[in-house]
C-alpha cells in the first residue's frame, strides 16, 4: 500500500471518530488537517510545494500533541503508520524525511513504544526473506540510519543480518555486471560507509577481534577493494569507496592497528615500482599478495589497475582518517616516521606528477595534505624530535619541486613585472582568487611599510605612493575592451585598493574623465565600487551629471553599470535616496524599448534588486512605526514610506501602459519582466518555483497599509485585460510570459465573462491558418484551462462536466475533438481545410495543455484517473497516426485519400507535382495542364503551412522520447527488456550494412539518430559495450573497400557509416565515452579523404571537422589570436598519446613526398592539408626545448618546399603553436640564417615556403614578446644581409611579397637603416618599369601553360606593389616628412590603378592616415583627384573606392576642423559638391555607392550656408532615403550624411533670423526624428549621434569634435531633439507641421472595420516598413510639445496660420471618429470583438491619435472661442462638445478594461530633462496627482 492509499484510509478513519466522544471527536477534527497536508504532500511534484506542506503538517502537529495524551494508541496508530508511510516514500530527499522525522518525534514522545514498533516492522520489511537488497531498499536503509534515532537504534541491534544482504548484493553486483546500475553500486558503497562512520562500535568487534561475523565484512571489505580498483565504476562511487575504507580504518582500538592497516593497503594498492613501503617493512603478517585489516585479510584484486585507487585511497585517507593514526609513530625500519610524511606525502607527490587526466582531485589531495599537516604539527614534531621544513631537507626540497612544478608558467617572472603578472592571472577564472590574495597581501605589506615610524600619514600621500607602481596596471584592466578581464579586476582588485588607500579613489576616478567609452565604463565601475564600500551614493555635482551622462549613453553595458550603481546596495534594506529615484525613473522611462534581450534581462534584475531595497526599508520603516517597538538595527530613513510606495505604485503604472498593443514587441517584453519583477518581490504570492526570494512573513502589513493610500492594486480589472491582450499576441516570449504571471499571481478563475469571450478568441486562434495565431490560440487554450473551475468548464465547454471526470480530462478531450473533427475535413478536402480549419494550431494547444500544465501530470498518476487518461492517449496516438499517415501521403500522391504509400520519403519535385495535383483538384481543374509558376501560389503556401508546420522537429521531438526510452530499458532490472535497445542497434547496423534500393538518407533523414539515441542510454560510467560494439561494426563497415562500379543514386554502407560516426561525435549525451575511439576515427577520416569515392571524401571532411570540434573546443572568440579557446599541443598529445604518432607519420610521409617535381608531375597527400589546418588551430605551445610538439618541426620545415602554394602557406601557420616562447629565437635565427645570401641556383618553392613560416613565427614571436633585444637585432640583421630577395634580382613576386612581410614586421625593432635601405628599393620599384617576366620558359612561349603563368605571374606581382606602397605610406605616417607626404600624394595621382588602390585602402585600414602633420596636403590631393575621377566615371569601382576614402578621411574628427577645403580647394569643391549632388539626384547607383555619395555631398557643403540651394537639395535628398519604405541602405546613408552636415546647419540656423535656413535646420531635425525610431538599430545609432552632436552645442560646448562628444542613447536623443525644436525653432511654421505630421494617420472607423471583418484575409499580416516604430508612443511623447507650441500660436501670426490650416482639415474628422468610437464601445453582444479590439495595434493606435488630436482640437477651439483669433463658422461643434465627447470615449474604453489617456502637463522651459515622454503621461507619481486622477479626467 502506498503513501496516499494509506492517508486515505486514515482519514476515513478519523472522520468516523467525529461522532465519537467529544474529547475524541475534538482530536479527530485536529488530526484532519494534518492528514490533509500529507495528503497534499504525497500527491505533490513540485518540491518546494511538498516542503511547504511538511512544514504546515508539523506546526499542526505541535499545536495538537498535548491532546495525544488523551489517545489511546489503537486511535494514534493510523496517524504514526501515515506519517512512517510518507517517510518510507521520501528517502530520496534528505530535507522531506528530515521534516517527517521531525513529526515522527512528536509522536514518540506520546506513545514511543508504538512508534518504536511500527518503525521496527517498517525496517525488518526491508530485509525479510530477502539475499540481495534493490537499490530502493538500501536508499531506505541509508536513509534511516543516517536521520532517524530509531531506525539507527534497529540497525544497531540488527547488524549482522544487515551485513550479510549488503555482502550478497557485493557478490551478485560484481559477479554480474552487466545487470547492477550505476545508481545501485553507488548507495550500496554508501551504506557501507553510512554503518562504518555512525556504527563504529558495533563494527569495530568484527574487525580488530575474532568472530564468527568476520568472513561477512571480509567480504565487504574486498567487494570495496575491487570497487576501488575497477575501471567500471564511475570515479564519484570510487572516490565514495575510498572515505568508507578509510572510516574503517578509523575503528582501530588503537593508533598503531590503524597505522599497521594503513601501511598494507598503501603496498596492496601501489604497483611495486611506486611503493612507497615494501610488504617486510609494514610488520603486517600474511602471504605474500596480501594485506591484514586486523583479522580481516584483503588479498590481492584481480583487475588491472588505472592508477586512480592510489588516487583514491589517499584522498579517503587525509580527508576522514583521525589525526591520531595518521600521525603516530610508526614502528620498524620506519622509526621517526609518521603516515603524513613518509607514506601519504611520497603518494600525493607521484599523483601530482602522473595523474594528467585528474588534476583537479589531485590538486585537492595536496591541498588535504597541507590542511592535515598543519593540524597534526605538534604530534609530528615529537616524533621528528625535529624541524619538519628544515633548511635543505629532503622534504623541503620535495615539497617546493611540486609547487614549483604546478605553478602557472604565466605568473613567473621578475618581480617587477609582478603587476603585469597579476593582469595576466585574472584572465584565468581560478587564478583570481589567489592573484587577489597576493594584491590584498602585497597592499597591506606596502601601507605597513610607508606609515612604519609616524603616527599618522596622511592618506593623500599613501595613494599617490600606490599610483605610482599600480595605478596603470588597475587602469589598464578596468578600462580593457574584454569584458571578463574587466570585470575579474573590479571584483578582485578595485575592492581592496579603495580599502586599504581610500585616497586611491580621487587618482582613478582622474584617470578615467574622458568621455571614451572604456572610461566610462571604468568610473561606473569604480563608483559602484565607492559607493559599496562607503554605503552611500556621492552627491556631488559633477559626480552626479557624469552619471547622469552614463545612464543615457549610446552604449548598452555603461548604461546597464550605471543602472546596478543605482539599485545595489551592500544592505538590502537600505532605501533609495530621491537622487536614485530620480535617475532611475529618467533611465526607465527611455529604455524599455532597447532591442538586446540580454539588456532586458539584467534591466529586469538590477530593477528587482531596487524593489527588494524599497520592500525591505518599507518593511523595517513600518516595524519603527509599531508600538512598543525601538529602533530597528539596519533601518534607513533617508525616504519615507510614502516615496518608495509611490515610485512601485508609479513604475506598475509605467509597465500597465507599456503593454498595451500599440507598444512594439520590446517594449511589451520588458514591461512583462518588469511587472513580473514587482509581483514577485512586492506581493505575498508563494512561489513553488523559486529556490530563494520568497515574500516576508510581514509583507501583509506592508500591502495593507498601500493599499489604504490607494495604490499598489496589482490585480485589478485593467491590468487583468491588458495581461489578456498580450496573450493575443503574435509571439510567443509575449504570449507566454503575459500566461505566467496570469497563473501564478492572479485570482485562480477568470472571472466568467472574460474566460467566455476569451475562449471564444482561442477557437478562432487555433483555427486560423496564420502559425503565429495559431500559436497564440494554443497558449490562451493552455491559460483557459489553469484558470478554469468546473463551472467556468461547463459553461465555455457547453456541457456537464461529469462529477468523476477531471476538468482537465474533459477539456483535452474537447481539443482532440476538435482535432478529429479538422482531421475529417483534412480528408475530405485539404485545400478547404487549409485555409479554414488548419490543424496545427489545435495540435500546439494539446501539446502545451499536455506538457507545460503540472496538474495535468498530477491527475494522470491519480489511480481512479488513470484508465481514462490511458484511453484518452490512445486516441491522441491513434489520431496523430492518422494525421501523419494523411499528411505524408499528400506529400508523395495525387490523392489525399490513399493509404497505401511508398516506404521511401518522396523528393521535393515528387511533393511539388502532389501539391499541384491536389490544388487542381480542390480548384476542380483536375484535367487541364499545369501551369509553371516562379511564385508559390496561396494555395500552396496553405498546404505547405499545415503539412510543414504539423511535423515539423519530428525527428528531433522523436528522438527525445526515444533516448529516455532507451535509457530507461537499459537500467531496468528485468534481463529481457534490457536486450530490447541491444536488439534495435543490431537491426539498425545490419540494416545500415545491407545492400538496398533506396537510399537511407532519403527514406529517413534521421536514421543516424536511431543509434544516438540508443547508445547514450548505458550511462555516463559504465564500460558502454553497446558503444563499444557500435563503434567498431561501424569502424569495419566503413573501412571495407568501395566497389568501382557503385551507383552514385544510393548511399553506400561505407559513406552511411561514416556519417553515423559523425552523428555520434557531435552528439553532446556521450562525452568521454568516446575517447577510446578516438584516433582510430581520426585514422578513418584521413584515410578517406583519400577514397576516390567523392561520397567518401565528403563524409571523411565531415567527419574529420566533429572530431576537430570535438578534440578542440567549438571557437568562441572571433579573433584566432585569442588562445583562450583552444587546446595546446601538450594537453592534446598527452590526453591521446596515439594522435602523435598518426599525424607525425602522416606529415613525415607528407614531406618526403614533398620535393621536386619530376616530369611536371608531384605526388598529391590527400589529407595533408586536413592535418595542416587541424594543427594550425591549436593553442601556441609554452613547454620547453624537450616538449613533445617539437617534434613536428622538422617535417613543417621540410615542407615549406611544398609545390602547392596552400600547404606551404598553412605549413607556416601550423608551425606557430608547435614552437615554444623560449624557442622562437633559436627557431627564428635558424630559418633566417637558412635564407640564401646571393642569387644562387635554389628552390623558389622552399624560399617562398621559408619566408612564410618565417613572417608567421616573428609575428606570434613579436605578440608574445617573446624575443629578447639582441635576438630581435640579430634576426634583423640577417634579414638585412639577404635583401636581395626584396630586390628586382629576385624575378618571384611572390618570395620578394613573403619577404617584405616579415622585414615589416622588423621595421620599429630594427635599426633604422634597414627601414630606410628597405624603401630605398621600393620607391625604385614603383619609379621603375612594368614587370619583366620570368626567364626559362621559352618552349611554353606559345602555349596554354605560358598564358596561364603569365596571369599568375602578374597577380603576384600586383601584391607585391600594392604591399610595397603600404609600406611606403606606413612609413611616412611612422616618421612624417614634407619628401614622403610629397611621395605619398604622388603616388595617388599618378601612380597606376593598383598604386592608386593601395593608397586608397591604407587611408580606410590605417589610423596613422589621419596624422594632422600631413592632412592638409592629403586632403587638398584627394579632393582634387576626386574631381578628376568624377568628372571621368569610366572605372565604377575606382569611384567607388575614391568616394569610400574620401568620406572616411574627411570624417576623421582633426581633418574636419582644418581651416581648408572651400578657400584653399578653389572650384573643385563645389565641382565635386554638384557632380555628387547629379549622382545622388539620378538614383542610379549602387547602395554603397549612393551612401558615400551622400555623405561626400555633406562634406563638401558650403560651410556658410549662403548656398541655399545646396543646402535645400541636401535637405529634399536626405528626406527621400529617410522615409520608412526606403531601403535600410538609403536609410542609413541619409543617417550617414545627417551626421556629418545636419549639426552645423542647425548650429548656424540657431543663430540666424533667416527663415529658409532655420526651415531648413528643422526639416534635417525631422528627418532624425524619424531616424531615432528606425527598424535597424545601426541607423539609429547614426542618428543618434547627430542628436548628440546638436545637444552639446545647445548646452554651450560649441563645435567640439566628434571624438569629443558624449553620445546618447536614441531615445534620449529624441527627446533633446523635441526640446531643442520647442526651445529654438518653435516660432517656425516648420516646427509644427513636422510634429503634426508624426502623428498618426490611422482612422479609427477604418480600423474598427477592418477588425470586424470576418475570416482571415491571408496566409500572412502584411509587415509593417517599421516593427520597431510605435506611433501611439510617439503621438503621445509629441503631445506635450505639440500642447507648448498651441499655447505660442496666438502670439505668432505664421504660426497660427500653419495651425488654422491644420484645424480645418483635422477638426470635423476627429469629431467624426469620437462620435463612431463610442457607438462602437455601446454594442451590447460584442465582448468576442472587444477582446480583439483590445490586442489590436492598429485599434489602439487610431485611439491614442484620436485622444490626442481630439484635445489639440479642443484647446485651439478654446483659443478661437476667447475671441483672441477669428472663428470657424463650419464646424458644428464646440470645444466643450469635444470635451464631452472625449469623456464619454474614454468612460467606454475603461469600463471594457481599456485604459487610455494623455497627460495635459506643459513642457516648462528651461528643464532640459522634464519633458515627458513615451507613455509617461499615463503615470501619477504622488499621492496628491492619484487623487487628482480619480476625480478628474485624464484629459481635463
Amino acid at each position: 500500500m502506498g503513501a496516499e492509499e494509506d492517508l486515505r484510509e486514515s482519514l476515513l478513519f478519523y472522520k468516523e471518530l467525529l461522532g465519537q466522544a467529544e474529547g475524541l471527536a475534538e482530536i479527530a477534527q485536529s488530526f484532519l488537517p494534518i492528514l490533509e497536508k500529507l495528503l497534499q504532500f504525497a500527491g505533490g511534484s513540485v518540491k518546494r510545494c511538498k516542503d511547504k506542506n511538511l512544514d504546515e503538517a508539523h506546526q499542526l502537529l505541535l499545536g495538537v500533541s498535548k491532546g495525544f495524551w488523551e489517545l489511546e494508541p489503537e486511535h494514534l496508530l493510523p496517524l504514526v503508520r501515515s506519517v512512517l508511510a510518507c517517510q518510507a516514500e521520501t528517502t530520496s530527499s534528505s530535507g522531506s524525511f528530515h521534516r517527517l522525522e521531525k513529526m515522527v518525534v512528536i509522536l514518540s514522545e506520546r506513545s514511543s513504544s508504538l512508534v518504536s514498533q511500527l518503525v521496527e516492522e517498517l525496517m525488518s520489511s526491508l530485509t525479510e526473506d530477502k539475499e540481495v537488497l534493490s537499490p530502493r531498499d538500501l536508499q531506505t536503509v541509508c536513509m534511516f540510519v543516517e536521520e532517524s534515532a530509531l531506525g539507527r537504534r534497529y540497525w544497531r541491534n540488527n547488524l549482522t543480518s544487515l551485513l550479510r544482504c549488503i555482502a550478497a548484493t557485493f557478490n551478485l553486483m560484481l559477479r554480474e555486471q552487466d545487470i547492477w546500475s550505476e545508481e545501485w553500486q553507488y548507495i550500496t558503497v554508501k551504506i557501507c560507509l553510512q554503518l562504518f562512520k555512525l556504527m563504529p562500535q558495533e563494527i569495530s568487534p568484527l574487525v580488530w577481534h575474532e568472530s564468527e561475523e568476520r568472513k561477512v565484512l571480509q567480504s565487504i571489505l574486498g567487494s570495496l577493494l575491487q570497487v576501488i580498483i575497477g575501471k567500471a565504476a564511475c570515479k564519484e562511487t570510487r572516490l565514495l569507496a575510498g572515505t568508507a575504507l578509510s572510516m574503517l580504518v578509523n575503528t582501530a582500538p588503537d593508533s598503531q592497528s590503524g597505522a599497521t592497516a594503513v601501511l598494507g593497503l598503501s603496498r596492496l594498492l601501489s604497483p611495486p615500482e611506486c611503493a612507497v613501503v615494501k610488504m617486510e617493512d609494514t610488520g603486517a603478517d600474511g602471504p605474500k599478495g596480501e594485506c591484514q585489516l586486523g583479522m580481516l585479510r584483503v588479498p590481492l584484486c584481480a583487475g588491472s589497475p588505472d592508477g586512480l585507487e592510489r588516487l583514491v585511497l589517499t584522498r579517503g585517507l587525509l580527508a576522514c582518517c583521525k589525526k591520531s593514526i595518521l600521525s603516530c609513530q610508526l614502528g620498524g625500519p620506519l622509526k621517526q616516521g609518521c603516515l603524513l610524511l613518509d607514506v601519504l606525502f611520497p603518494a600525493t607527490s607521484a599523483l601530482m606528477d602522473e595523474q594528467k587526466s585528474c588534476q583537479y582531485y589531485c590538486f585537492q589531495v595536496f591541498s588535504l595534505w597541507l590542511q592535515r599537516l598543519r593540524e597534526s604539527l605538534d604530534a609530528i614534531w615529537k616524533i621528528k624530535e625535529n624541524r619538519v621544513l628544515a633548511d635543505n631537507s629532503s622534504l623541503l626540497r620535495r615539497l617546493t619541486q611540486v609547487l614549483w612544478n604546478s605553478a602557472e608558467s604565466l605568473v613567473l617572472g621578475l618581480y617587477e613585472d609582478l603587476p603585469q603578472h597579476l593582469l595576466n592571472c585574472l584572465s584565468t577564472n581560478h587564478l583570481c582568487p589567489v592573484a587577489s590574495d597576493v594584491y590584498k597581501t602585497l597592499l597591506q605589506l606596502q601601507r605597513k611599510a610607508w606609515t612604519a615610524g609616524r603616527e599618522e600619514a596622511p592618506e593623500d600621500e599613501l595613494a599617490e605612493k600606490w599610483a605610482v607602481a599600480w595605478l596603470p596596471t588597475l587602469s589598464q584592466a578596468l578600462t580593457s575592451p574584454v569584458p571578463f578581464l574587466q570585470s575579474n579586476a573590479s571584483n578582485y582588485l578595485l575592492g581592496w585598493t579603495l580599502r586599504i588607500f581610500p585616497a586611491a579613489y580621487p587618482l582613478l576616478a582622474q584617470s578615467f574623465r574622458g568621455r571614451d567609452a572604456a572610461e566610462l565604463r571604468a568610473w561606473v565601475t569604480l563608483l559602484s565600487a565607492q559607493k559599496t564600500i562607503a554605503g552611500v551614493l556621492p552627491t556631488d555635482g559633477e559626480t552626479l551629471g557624469r552619471l547622469s551622462s552614463c545612464l543615457f549613453s549610446q552604449e548598452e553595458n555603461i548604461r546597464l553599470g550605471a543602472l546596478s550603481l543605482l539599485c545595489s546596495s551592500p544592505r538590502t534594506n537600505q532605501a533609495l535616496s530621491p537622487t536614485e529615484i530620480r535617475l532611475l525613473k529618467e533611465f526607465l522611462l527611455l529604455n524599455l524599448n532597447c532591442d538586446s534581450s540580454a539588456f532586458r534581462q539584467l534591466l529586469q534584475a538590477s530593477v528587482k534588486k531596487a524593489l527588494v531595497r524599497l520592500r525591505d526599508s518599507s518593511l523595517a520603516s513600518l516595524h519603527r512605526q509599531m508600538p512598543n517597538k525601538g529602533f530597528l538595527a539596519g533601518g534607513d530613513s533617508q525616504m519615507p514610506l510614502a516615496e518608495a510606495v509611490d515610485f512601485v505604485e508609479w513604475l506598475l503604472q509605467l509597465c500597465a501602459s507599456s503593454l498595451t498593443a500599440g507598444s512594439n514587441y520590446q517594449r511589451r517584453k520588458s514591461a512583462l519582466l518588469l511587472l513580473a519583477a514587482i509581483l514577485e518581490t512586492c506581493t505575498d504570492t508563494w512561489s513553488p518555483k523559486r529556490k530563494k526570494g520568497q515574500p516576508p512573513c510581514n509583507m501583509a502589513a506592508l500591502l495593507g497599509w498601500a493599499r489604504s493610500k490607494g495604490c499598489w492594486d496589482f490585480f485589478s480589472q485593467s491590468h487583468m485585460s491588458l495581461l489578456v491582450s498580450c496573450l493575443q499576441d503574435g509571439t510567443n516570449e509575449i504570449c507566454e510570459l503575459a500566461s505566467e504571471l496570469l497563473v501564478c499571481y492572479f485570482p485562480p478563475t477568470f472571472p466568467e465573462s472574460i474566460a467566455v469571450a476569451l475562449f471564444a478568441r482561442a477557437q478562432e486562434a487555433v483555427s486560423s491558418p496564420r502559425v503565429q495565431e495559431g500559436e497564440a490560440g494554443a497558449v490562451l487554450m493552455k491559460t483557459i484551462l489553469q484558470k478554469s473551475d468546473d463551472g467556468i468548464l461547463q459553461r465555455i465547454l457547453a456541457k456537464d462536466v461529469p462529477a468523476a471526470s477531471c476538468r482537465y480530462l474533459c477539456f483535452l478531450k474537447y481539443l482532440l475533438g476538435t482535432l478529429r473533427d479538422h482531421s475529417a475535413r483534412a480528408h475530405r478536402d485539404l485545400l478547404q481545410a487549409a485555409r479554414s480549419t488548419p490543424m496545427h494550431g489545435v495540435i500546439s494547444a494539446l501539446r502545451r495543455c499536455l506538457l507545460e500544465v503540472p496538474e495535468v501530470a498530477t491527475s494522470m498518476l491519480k489511480t481512479q484517473q488513470a484508465q481514462q487518461w490511458r484511453q484518452f492517449l490512445s486516441c491522441l496516438v491513434s489520431s496523430a497516426r492518422d494525421i501523419s499517415t494523411l499528411l505524408l501521403g499528400v506529400l508523395q500522391s495525387k490523392r489525399a485519400s490513399q493509404s497505401n504509400q511508398q516506404a521511401a520519403a518522396p523528393s521535393f519535385a515528387e511533393m511539388g507535382n502532389a501539391i499541384g495535383c491536389l490544388i487542381r483538384l480542390g480548384k476542380g481543374l483536375e484535367d487541364q495542364d499545369r501551369e509553371d509558376a516562379v511564385l508559390l501560389s496561396v494555395e500552396h503556401s496553405l498546404i505547405l503551412t499545415c503539412c510543414w508546420v504539423s511535423v515539423k522537429g519530428a525527428v528531433e521531438g522523436c528522438s527525445v522520447g526515444f533516448t529516455k526510452f532507451c535509457t530507461a530499458l537499459l537500467s531496468h532490472p528485468d534481463p529481457d527488456l534490457r536486450d530490447i535497445p541491444r536488439a534495435m542497434l543490431a537491426q539498425g547496423l545490419e540494416l545500415l550494412s545491407s545492400p538496398r534500393s533506396s537510399s537511407v538518407t532519403r527514406r529517413a533523414a534521421g536514421f543516424p539518430m536511431l543509434f544516438l539515441c540508443i547508445v547514450p542510454g548505458e550511462g555516463p560510467a559504465k564500460s558502454h559495450p553497446l558503444l563499444a560494439d557500435c563503434i567498431q561494426t561501424l569502424l569495419a563497415l566503413a573501412s571495407t573497400p568501395i566497389r568501382q562500379d557503385w551507383d552514385q543514386t544510393l548511399d553506400l554502407p561505407q559513406v552511411s557509416a561514416v556519417h553515423v560516426l559523425q552523428t555520434l561525435v557531435r552528439g553532446s549525451g556521450l562525452g568521454a565515452a568516446l575517447h577510446p575511439y578516438i584516433t582510430s576515427m581520426v585514422t578513418l577520416s584521413l584515410e578517406g579523404l583519400g577514397s576516390p569515392n567523392w561520397a567518401m571524401r565528403n563524409a571523411a571532411i565531415q567527419l574529420l571537422s566533429a572530431l576537430t570540434v570535438r578534440l578542440l573546443g567549438q571557437k568562441q572568440s572571433r579573433d584566432n589570436g585569442h588562445s583562450r579557446d583552444r587546446v595546446s599541443p601538450e594537453a592534446l598529445f598527452s590526453r591521446y598519446p596515439q594522435l602523435k604518432s598518426i599525424l607525425l607519420g602522416e606529415l613525415t610521409l607528407a614531406a618526403q613526398a614533398s620535393g621536386d617535381p619530376q616530369r611536371g608531375k608531384f605526388h598529391l597527400c590527400p589529407s595533408l592539408y586536413a592535418i595542416l589546418s587541424f594543427l594550425a588551430k591549436l593553442q601556441p605551445s609554452t613547454d620547453s626545448l624537450d616538449s613533445i610538439p617539437l617534434s613536428f618541426a622538422e617535417p613543417l620545415f621540410q615542407l615549406s618546399g611544398n609545390p602547392i602554394y596552400a600547404v606551404r602557406v598553412m605549413a607556416a601557420k601550423a608551425l606557430v603553436p608547435l614552437i615554444p616562447a623560449a624557442e622562437h629565437g633559436k627557431v627564428l635565427l635558424r630559418l633566417v640564417s637558412d635564407l640564401p645570401r646571393s642569387h644562387e641556383v635554389l628552390a623558389h618553392n622552399a624560399l617562398h615556403g621559408g619566408l612564410l613560416q618565417i613572417q608567421s613565427l616573428l609575428a606570434q614571436a613579436l605578440n608574445v614578446n617573446s624575443l629578447p633585444p639582441n635576438t630581435l637585432l640579430s634576426i634583423a640583421h640577417l634579414m638585412e644581409d639577404r635583401i636581395w630577395l626584396l630586390t628586382p634580382t629576385q624575378r618571384c613576386p611572390l618570395v620578394r611579397l613573403a619577404y617584405l612581410q616579415a622585414a615589416s614586421l622588423l621595421v620599429g625593432s630594427c635599426p633604422p637603416s634597414f627601414a630606410q635601405h628597405i624603401s630605398e628599393v621600393l620607391r625604385h620599384e614603383l619609379d621603375g618599369s612594368n614587370p619583366v617576366e620570368k626567364p626559362g620558359l621559352a618552349p611554353l612561349q606559345n602555349g596554354a601553360w605560358h598564358t596561364l603563368f603569365l596571369v599568375l605571374f602578374q597577380l603576384g606581382f600586383t601584391q607585391f606593389r600594392q604591399f610595397s606602397v603600404h609600406f611606403l605610406c606606413t612609413e611616412a605616417a611612422r616618421l612624417p616628412s614634407s619628401k614622403s607626404v610629397t611621395e605619398l600624394c604622388s603616388l595617388l595621382q599618378r601612380g597606376t590603378a593598383d598604386e592608386q588602390t593601395a593608397v586608397l585602402t591604407w587611408i580606410m585600414e590605417n589610423e596613422g592616415s589621419k596624422d594632422l602633420n600631413f592632412s592638409t596636403e592629403l586632403q587638398q590631393t584627394l579632393l582634387e583627384k576626386l574631381n578628376r575621377v568624377l568628372k571621368g566615371r569610366n572605372d565604377s569601382e575606382l569611384v567607388k573606392l575614391h568616394l569610400e576614402a574620401f568620406v572616411h578621411f574627411y570624417s576623421y574628427p582633426p581633418s574636419r576642423n582644418l581651416p581648408v577645403s572651400h578657400k584653399l580647394m578653389g572650384p573643385a569643391s563645389a565641382e565635386c559638391m554638384e557632380i555628387l549632388l547629379s549622382m545622388v539626384e539620378s538614383n542610379d547607383l549602387s547602395p554603397v555607392c549612393f551612401r558615400h555619395a551622400l555623405c561626400g555631398v555633406a562634406l563638401l557643403l558650403p560651410p556658410s550656408c549662403e548656398d541655399h540651394l545646396s543646402w535645400e537639395r541636401w535637405c529634399a535628398a536626405v528626406e527621400r532615403c529617410s522615409r520608412p519604405l526606403a531601403s535600410e541602405e538609403r536609410r542609413m546613408a541619409a543617417a550617414a550624411s545627417l551626421k556629418r552636415a545636419g549639426a552645423s546647419l542647425v548650429c548656424r540656423a540657431r543663430a540666424s533670423p533667416d527663415l529658409s535656413l532655420q526651415t531648413a535646420a528643422v526639416r534635417s531635425i525631422d528627418v532624425a526624428i524619424g531616424l531615432l525610431q528606425d527598424g535597424d538599430p545601426e541607423v539609429r545609432q547614426e542618428a543618434s549621434v547627430f542628436a548628440s552632436l546638436v545637444a552639446e552645442q545647445r548646452n554651450g560646448s560649441g563645435a567640439l569634435p566628434q571624438s569629443s562628444c558624449h553620445w546618447l542613447q536614441s531615445n534620449k536623443g529624441l527627446l533633446c531633439l523635441l526640446q531643442l525644436l520647442l526651445e529654438t525653432f518653435g516660432d517656425c511654421p516648420e516646427t509644427f507641421a513636422c510634429l503634426v505630421r508624426r502623428l498618426p494617420a490611422m482612422d479609427l472607423g477604418s480600423a474598427l472595420t477592418e477588425l470586424e471583418a470576418d475570416g482571415v484575409v491571408g496566409l500572412y499580416k502584411e509587415d509593417e516598413p517599421n516593427v520597431y516604430a510605435e506611433p501611439a508612443v510617439l503621438a503621445q511623447t509629441l503631445f506635450p510639445f505639440l500642447l507648448q507650441l498651441l499655447s505660442r500660436a496666438p502670439a505668432s501670426p505664421k504660426l497660427w496660420g500653419q495651425l488654422q490650416s491644420w484645424l480645418e482639415a483635422t477638426g470635423p474628422g476627429v469629431w467624426s471618429s469620437l462620435r463612431h468610437g463610442i457607438d462602437w464601445w455601446r454594442q451590447e453582444d460584442g465582448s468576442h470583438l472587444l477582446l480583439k479590439a483590445l490586442a489590436c495595434p492598429k485599434v489602439h493606435t487610431a485611439i491614442i491619435a484620436v485622444l490626442v488630436k481630439a484635445f489639440l482640437v479642443a484647446h485651439a477651439l478654446n483659443v478661437l472661442e476667447e475671441g483672441s483669433q477669428p472663428y470657424l463658422p463650419e464646424f458644428h461643434f464646440s470645444s466643450q462638445d469635444l470635451k464631452c465627447a472625449v469623456r464619454s470615449f474614454q468612460d467606454l474604453l475603461a469600463q471594457h478594461g481599456v485604459a487610455f489617456g494623455v497627460h495635459t502637463a506643459a513642457v516648462h522651459e528651461p528643464t532640459w530633462n522634464a519633458a515627458p515622454c513615451l507613455a509617461t503621461s499615463l503615470l501619477p507619481t504622488t499621492e496628491k496627482e492619484r487623487d487628482n486622477k480619480k476625480n478628474t479626467s485624464l484629459f481635463f
